[in-house]
C-alpha cells in the first residue's frame, strides 16, 4: 500500500495591531496614558470627584473612578 505525503505550505497570519495609546489604572488612584511616536489624540474629562472619562487614539473610550493623579506621556508626534 502506498502512503500519501502531506503537502506543506505557508499561510499568512492576521495582522497584529498595537494600540497607539495605552490607558492604565495600575497604581492606586493613578491613571496613566502612554502614547507613541505617531500623532495621538487624548481627551480627558474630570468631574472633580475622581471620576475620569475620555478617549485615546487606538484605545477608545475609558472610565475610571477614584483617580487623584493623571500621568500623560504622548511622546513624539503631532499630539492633541
Amino acid at each position: 500500500m502506498r502512503q500519501r505525503k502531506a503537502s506543506l505550505g505557508l499561510e499568512r497570519l492576521d495582522t497584529r495591531d498595537v494600540p497607539a495609546c495605552v490607558v492604565s489604572h495600575g497604581v492606586q488612584n493613578t491613571m496613566e496614558i502612554i502614547g507613541d511616536g505617531a500623532p495621538d489624540t487624548v481627551i480627558i474629562n474630570d468631574n472633580g470627584t475622581g471620576l475620569i472619562t475620555g478617549s485615546a487614539t487606538g484605545w477608545g473610550t475609558f472610565v475610571f473612578s477614584g483617580i487623584d493623579t493623571i500621568k500623560v506621556n504622548t511622546w513624539a508626534g503631532d499630539d492633541a
